[in-house]
């Protein structure tokens, strides 16, 4: 890290004016967390209203580097001598060791959340169903806080970028007070650099797959235990993710074609956006560039019309919520109908 500040011409502009950094207004949230990248030699930003780094790392993820600004202005990159532009990048994010998820996979008999979850659907798909969902999860299992799952982040391609342990009670609600139990797998490793993808992702390999996307990880996987009661073409042709919160969702088309943003394992395929009570609206904004990448998106209403469920939503109530309370009154469904609205719907 400190060679790379030695040797590379240009880095992001950490000076200080008084007491506070020098920052601008982000190009993508507006909002006043932008530092530029500046030329060393100069002292002075390369473009302080495109080139630089939004601080928003998970509500934004802006970054054009200087590598990239010069590809899209070469006018700008020859007036410019390179220099060290092109030596040794150090990578864009870092990866946990597979390892490390491979020492917490099973276990679920200590996991607080997954003894509920066998409580919960049991009935419906056998214990080993269950396990077997937690497995393809990738759910791990970890001592923290009497027993806790780790809900791995892996892409597509297997990175594994992080794993969020969240406390929870033996009634399957999380543990909020007298503060929220929560812990991040990659803390301690020295100089990692956390670039998050959504719970699930490793489980899309199919362009023809749908893809359910919702904030809670265990909305996810109550969702997805709910579509093997369907049967095993609904689980395997439609995808819970979860964005770990509604803030996770927040796509543009730059992170919609940036292989390594969360964002980026929703073109091509069909999507459901799932919004919690209260956040439909919010979504349906939030939806538009997917539209651009997608070849069908719809946003759910089912949390803002009570009509459509067998009880009144409470304020921010979730998917998982729903599902739940329908299944305590027997309505749990039996078979999809052909209606991609329905289809995605109806376990709810």
């Amino acid at each position: 890290m400190n060679d790379y500040k030695k040797t590379h011409r240009y880095s992001l502009d950490r000076r200080t004016a008084g007491h506070s950094p020098r920052k601008y207004r982000c190009p993508q949230c507006g909002q006043r967390t932008f530092p530029p990248y500046i030329d060393r030699e100069t002292g002075q930003p390369l473009d302080a209203a495109v080139c630089g780094k939004c601080d928003r790392l998970l509500n934004c993820c802006y970054h054009l580097p200087p590598r990239e600004y010069f590809k899209l202005h070469p006018d700008a990159a020859s007036r410019r001598p390179l220099g060290d532009l092109y030596a040794a990048e150090p990578p864009r994010h870092s990866c946990v060791s597979r390892t490390l998820l491979s020492s917490t996979l099973g276990g679920y008999e200590g996991n607080t959340l997954a003894q509920w979850l066998h409580c919960v659907f049991d009935t419906y798909i056998g214990a080993e169903g269950v396990d077997r969902v937690l497995r393809d999860y990738l759910v791990g299992t970890t001592p923290l806080f009497g027993g806790s799952p780790v809900f791995w982040q892996v892409t597509p391609a297997g990175e594994v970028r992080t794993g969020k342990v969240i406390g929870y009670r033996s009634n399957g609600r999380r543990v909020r007070c007298p503060k929220p139990l929560m812990h991040w797998m990659h803390q301690g490793l020295k100089d990692f650099r956390l670039r998050q993808c959504w719970f699930g992702s490793h489980r899309v390999q199919h362009p023809s797959q749908m893809l359910l996307v919702m904030e809670s990880e265990k909305g996810a996987l109550m969702t997805a235990m709910a579509l093997l009661t369907l049967g095993e073409e609904c689980y395997r042709s439609a995808i819970p993710l979860a964005t770990g919160g509604c803030g996770g969702l927040a796509p543009t088309l730059q992170r919609l074609t940036d292989p390594d943003d969360a964002h980026a394992v929703l073109a091509g395929h069909p999507v459901v956006l799932l919004p919690d009570e209260g956040k439909y609206r919010e979504w349906l904004e939030k939806s538009q560039p997917l539209r651009r990448v997608c070849p069908s998106v719809i946003v759910s209403d089912m949390m803002e019309k009570p009509g459509e469920l067998a009880y009144a939503p409470n304020p921010g109530d979730g998917p998982d919520d729903a599902l739940l309370r329908n299944m305590t009154q027997g309505l749990l469904p039996l078979d999809l109908d052909s209606d991609a609205v329905v289809r995605c719907c109806t376990p709810f």
